[in-house]
């Protein structure tokens, strides 16, 4: 017999919420009738719906669907609706909650039967028990499937992302909408990741109740938009603002925004460093300033921006976002206010300690150390190192010393602490006293003696843990400083390989050493052993690798070493060489089946990127390999829309590269040229790709000209000559199809695909996006796969053929969002829109073309916004709201002259024709009016308007 195979079916999981407490008002008796009732009531509900009951146990019920989810979607309905209706026992109310997911099951070799089990029946139950009575919860899966099909009267409402209890991994929910349904709910018994991305504590927040106090009421006052958390390195800024964002989150309905900023080395990577925190991309020509205020005016945030110090000139940039977001809190943790009108600046003060040398009467008894914040970490810290450690009245007034000596500072009495397990207080003590005198503390000090003296006293605990490692491990510790961020093990192990290995004369070279010589086994050991003395800290990471980093101040002093001994040029070469390699293989990788993957990997690696190019592209640095690591970077920043980032990268390399180097020049001119393009600065990037394809020519490389052209192609269309751009995109293909460059043929193919549906050339553009399509899926390329998908979604809506429209935005948007693609999503919900509108589904078109109006601005893409501002425009007047149509066509006319791209010559055609007969409709004097209203609008005012006319359909 064959293997058994897997069904689809869609699981629905109910339960009534508070049922304790209705058992114990109505009584056993009553309660058992209750629920007898309650089961053949949705028995007959969920077989007229296809369905069936799997198990019952006490108030709980599991169902499965085996036809489509809009069979359970529409029973859960109808169960809601007929609760409302139904006499109970006494009088009592009945509130239940369901929840709906699809899996997938093996069915039984001997039976028709599947069986129920797995982690998909888990999800369902547990997205049931993460609603309330009356609430329908939907995932992600469920929504795809029904994207742009839900019948008249229902609706999805998104909810966010959440980690559901006892499963790992995040879920996108939904919220089940149906006429006569309650649609407000509390919030959902489970942990919402989008709203809430701070770090995991790795530890509790001892002495800091008063601190935590004073900031609520801080951040309570509508005047303090700003708070700055100021201080020294080490007295626990980041600790506390974390913390406080906690306790304060559920005071901020769309959630708290945690920005890690140590690892950014220029302020003007600082908007979009905050742009990618909020899960936000770039694509189009709209500042990323812009993006922010569209996306955060309206919003109860609080953004959280660790480690400002160093980035002091995107100072205005905060203002302005306070400036325009009324309901916006920024919360900054800095060694240095930002001084800036309306800041409020809350000095954050060490732990205290009793006096170190106390008055006659002596110290405090031993066992009241926990009242004192800097011991209570000292003994809690001491005992995770060492399990049998207590403070006792034997070490009492040498713990008491030593967190005098360092200044309660939290991060140097960590330090301390973690030496437990070698070193009694005492001998802590003597250690940290005899190292003041200690050559090796100069050293530490030298060249900060103008530093403040908690500085100083952090630098000299690190300085002393530092001290007591073995000369491998202080050699590990030094190297592991290059990184900037986080960093794996593989990363570690791959540049330690290549520093060179301290040995006697004569010994042999083994090239699989490590620092000193480790072998890879004591290269681990090394490694644990400085997260045990917390100079490293081990990160949770969303990916399946462990993930280590610095902190910042470990990080400088770990320089500082490596340039003292000599080594720091070697170790930034080793650094620079291993993530060019990873640049250079993510290049090849990125337009193929793996991409996601390797994207993911691109982005976790992104801060030792930006590191590497800093000091590359700085003085003293490696121009060379700083402009290879740039150009195979370009199709990261590309795809993942780091579009300004990537355009500033190839501008410094470009300045470096040596003229007498034309294939190089030409490749850096290409990259260059097609950033400007995707950030619609068309005269720029008409130059750079004139002047790369000229210089293409004259070397004679093929693949080098049709690449440029391929891009070039495109900005002709866009500056009006679309008849010289589609002969350039020939020409791009025609070269490709000569040479078998199989995904240069791809992305031709695309090019040449839009710019002849641009120019209204629709079976020609039909023919080309399906070629697009079958060369893509070979490649097994998912972003291009996505992209070609919605485009053919296009034509199948304008050849009439909905059922295939629908299918293919639905196959494209999971596909661009596996990728991350959220340009991609918008064009997706787009056509869902457009599929929703021509079959007359008003309310369904609304909340596809809102969500896409939402996706591209908040990917600031001005053009698109302009489509769909003006695609609700027609649904508006299909729904007679002349008037508020003609509006949002003026208001499309107005993002669009605010931006550098047209709207399609066809979008155009049907505006214009729309707009003629709203005129007869309205007349020339209220057309006027509307038109001048609409076109008075700003961006953000118009996506507004466009959202709240469209919850009215």
């Amino acid at each position: 017999m064959g293997a058994p195979g897997l069904v689809q079916v869609t699981l629905l999981f109910t339960d009534i919420e508070g049922s304790t407490r209705l058992l114990r008002s109505v009584g056993d008796e009553a309660y058992g009738q209750l629920l007898d009732a309650l089961g053949s009531l949705f028995r007959s509900i969920y077989a007229a719906h296809h369905g069936r009951v799997i198990d019952t146990q006490g108030d709980s019920c599991f169902a499965v669907f085996r036809n489509d989810p809009l069979d359970a979607m529409a029973a859960a309905a109808r169960c809601q609706h007929a609760l409302a209706g139904q006499a109970w026992p006494g009088g009592c109310e009945v509130r239940v909650r369901a929840g709906i997911h699809v899996g997938h099951f093996r069915r039984g070799p001997r039976s028709p039967d599947e069986t129920y089990v797995g982690l998909d029946v888990h999800r369902a139950a547990r997205l049931c028990e993460a609603g309330h009575g009356g609430q329908i919860l939907v995932s992600d899966k469920v929504a795809q499937a029904v994207e742009g099909r839900l019948p008249p009267g229902f609706g999805l409402k998104p909810l966010g992302e959440f980690q559901l209890r006892d499963l790992s991994g995040t879920d996108r929910l939904f919220q089940l909408l149906a006429e006569g349904l309650a649609t407000e709910f509390p919030p959902l018994r489970a942990l919402d990741v989008r709203r809430f991305n701070l770090p995991l504590e790795r530890s509790s927040l001892l002495g800091r109740e008063t601190q935590l106090a004073e900031l609520h009421d801080l951040l309570l006052r509508p005047e303090n938009g700003l708070v700055s958390l100021v201080g020294p390195a080490g007295v626990g800024k980041t600790r506390l603002a974390i913390a406080v964002a906690r306790k304060e989150s559920g005071a901020f309905r769309d959630g708290v925004c945690f920005v890690a900023l140590a690892a950014v080395s220029d302020a003007e990577l600082v908007a979009s460093t905050i742009v990618r925190a909020l899960g936000l991309q770039e694509s189009g020509g709209m500042p990323l300033e812009e993006v922010l205020i569209g996306y955060l005016r309206d919003r109860g945030l609080m953004l959280v921006l660790d480690n400002f110090e160093h980035l002091l000139d995107a100072a205005p940039l905060v203002a302005g976002l306070l400036a325009s977001c009324s309901q916006l809190k920024i919360l900054v943790t800095s060694r240095a206010a930002l001084r800036l009108r309306g800041e409020h600046e809350y000095p954050v003060p060490p732990l205290s300690f009793p006096p170190a040398f106390p008055p006659a009467e002596g110290l405090p008894d031993h066992a009241a150390f926990h009242r004192y914040p800097a011991l209570a970490l000292f003994a809690e810290r001491a005992e995770a190192t060492a399990s049998r450690f207590a403070i006792t009245a034997g070490n009492f007034s040498a713990v008491v010393a030593i967190c005098a000596r360092l200044d309660g500072l939290p991060l140097a009495i960590e330090l301390a602490a973690a030496r437990a397990n070698i070193l009694s207080p005492g001998e802590m003590l003597a250690h940290l006293s005899r190292d003041e005198r200690h050559g090796s503390l100069d050293l530490l000090t030298g060249g900060t003696r103008d530093a403040p003296e908690r500085h100083r006293t952090l630098r000299g605990a690190i300085g002393w843990s530092y001290g007591l490692l073995h000369a491998e491990d202080q050699a590990l510790f030094r190297l592991l400083s290059v990184f900037v961020g986080s960093f794996t093990v593989e990363a570690a192990a791959a540049i330690a390989a290549m520093m060179p290995a301290e040995r006697s004369p004569g010994a042999q070279t083994d090239p699989g050493a490590h620092p000193g010589g480790l072998s890879r086994f004591a290269f681990l050991d090394a490694l644990g052993w400085l997260v045990e003395s917390n100079l490293l800290q081990c990160i949770e990471a969303p990916g399946a690798q462990k993930r280590f980093q610095m902190l910042e101040t470990i990080r400088e002093f770990g320089l500082e070493q490596l340039e003292a001994q000599g080594e720091l040029d070697r170790a930034l070469h080793c650094h620079a060489i291993h993530f060019l390699r990873i640049a250079e293989q993510g290049e090849k990788e990125a337009g193929g089946p793996r991409q996601s993957e390797w994207l993911g990997r691109l982005d976790e690696e992104h801060g030792n990127f930006r590191g590497a190019l800093a000091r590359l592209f700085g003085e003293g640095g490696d121009a060379p390999t700083g402009i290879r690591m740039a150009c195979a970077l370009w199709v990261f920043w590309f795809r993942r829309a780091y579009l300004r980032e990537g355009s500033r990268w190839i501008q410094m390399a470009c300045a470096l590269c040596p003229p007498d180097v034309p294939p190089l020049r030409a490749r850096l001119l290409t990259c260059d040229g097609s950033l400007a393009r995707m950030l619609g600065d068309f005269p720029r990037a008409e130059k750079l790709l004139e002047e790369a394809a000229t210089l293409w020519r004259v070397l004679g490389d093929r693949e080098g000209l049709a690449w440029a052209l391929s891009h070039l192609g495109l900005v002709k269309q866009w500056l009006g000559e679309l008849d010289s751009g589609v002969e350039l995109l020939e020409e791009s293909l025609s070269l490709r199809l000569s040479s078998g460059d199989r995904r240069g043929i791809a992305r031709s193919l695309f090019n040449l695909a839009v710019a002849e549906d641009f120019r209204c050339h629709y079976a020609r553009a039909a023919e080309l996006y399906r070629r697009t399509l079958d060369a893509q899926q070979e490649l097994g390329d998912v972003w291009g796969t996505g992209r070609a998908l919605g485009y053919l979604a296009k034509v199948a809506l304008r050849e009439g053929d909905h059922a295939r429209a629908r299918a293919l935005c639905q196959q494209a948007m999971a596909l661009s969002r596996q990728v991350a693609d959220k340009w991609g999503v918008g064009l997706a919900q787009a056509g869902l829109g457009g599929v929703a509108l021509a079959e007359g589904q008003h309310a369904a078109a609304a909340a596809m073309f809102s969500q896409s109006l939402l996706t591209f601005r908040d990917v600031g893409s001005r053009d698109r916004i302009a489509e769909c501002l003006q695609d609700l425009s027609s649904l508006l007047r299909q729904a007679g709201r002349v008037e508020q149509a003609v509006q949002l066509s003026a208001a499309a006319v107005a993002a669009q002259q605010g931006g550098t791209l047209a709207l399609w010559p066809a979008v155009r055609a049907e505006q214009e024709a729309e707009m003629r007969d709203a005129l007869s409709i309205l007349g020339p004097e209220r057309f006027q009016k509307a038109w001048a209203e609409g076109g008075a609008m700003g961006v953000d005012e118009a996506v507004a308007m466009a959202r709240e006319l469209g919850h009215l359909l």
